[in-house]
């Protein structure tokens, strides 16, 4: 596996260090984001690799100066080439390889599935029209991009109030109830799609066979210009707790 991705120097950790690490290092300045990757055990037999590898995180047709709307859309289509191309090489050499995304800070989310060499599926949400394929585990859902099929001016005649979280609170009751009453699926996302088809990061427990042991190895930008420094909160991670949300009060 590390061979496949041009990564050495590997130093074995455990899941907890080896994602922690990985976390630090996830920072767009200089090569911290490429420099290192972590590659998991064998969990039910998949082996999870978190980062980018060099030729990944540099491809030929970047646009390193991002200061316009118009590059970064260039950047993005760069990058869903490389991971259909990346699929696509590594189901060769392995049969079957996933490529999973969701971001924390928006909704964008993207998969890519390739077998034996040809791509079986491939979704971005930024880009639903580039679409190829279709798996039975989204059969039930509706898609990211696809508009929940409420009645038109569902919530045109909700209260506002001097407290916005009144209105908010309102909308969340009303679009939950009428989700239910029309029976309108949820939305699927690529944690979802994961876990009905290899394995969920945020769902590995003592349910879950593990087989030898995760590393982190150096990338070829991590040998060209050395070992990012870590400043870890400590040696045992324990995740953040949910925040409480605003709808959690009232499951109405």
């Amino acid at each position: 596996m590390l061979d496949a991705f041009g990564l050495s120097d590997a130093e074995p950790v455990t899941m907890s260090l080896g994602t922690e690490i990985w976390n630090q290092h996830h920072s767009p300045i200089g090569h911290q984001r490429c420099a290192q990757v972590y590659v998991s055990p064998a969990l039910d037999g998949w082996t999870l690799v978190f980062g980018s590898a060099s030729p990944d995180q540099h491809p030929r047709g970047i646009v390193e100066e991002r200061d316009t709307y118009a590059n970064i859309l260039a950047n993005e289509a760069v990058w869903r080439r490389v991971t259909r191309e990346r699929c696509i090489d590594l189901s060769r050499r392995f049969g079957t390889a996933h490529f999973y995304f969701v971001s924390h800070g928006d909704s964008r989310t993207s998969w890519c599935i390739a077998e034996k060499g040809e791509l079986v599926r491939c979704y971005d949400v930024s880009v639903p029209e580039e679409a190829v394929g279709e798996l039975a585990a989204e059969n039930g859902y509706l898609l990211p991009h696809e508009d929940t099929p409420l009645p038109e001016g569902w919530a045109d005649d909700i209260e506002h109030t001097e407290n916005p979280l009144d209105w908010q609170r309102e909308w969340f009751r009303r679009y939950r109830r009428l989700k239910a009453e029309l029976d309108i699926p949820d939305h699927c996302d690529a944690d979802m799609i994961a876990e009905a088809l290899s394995v969920h990061p945020g769902k590995i427990g003592p349910h879950t066979r593990v087989e030898g042991h995760g590393v982190i190895a150096l990338t070829r930008c991590g040998r060209e210009y050395g070992r990012p420094r870590t400043l870890l909160r400590s040696l045992t991670y324990r995740p953040a707790p949910d925040q409480p949300s605003i709808f959690d009060e009232d499951q109405t």
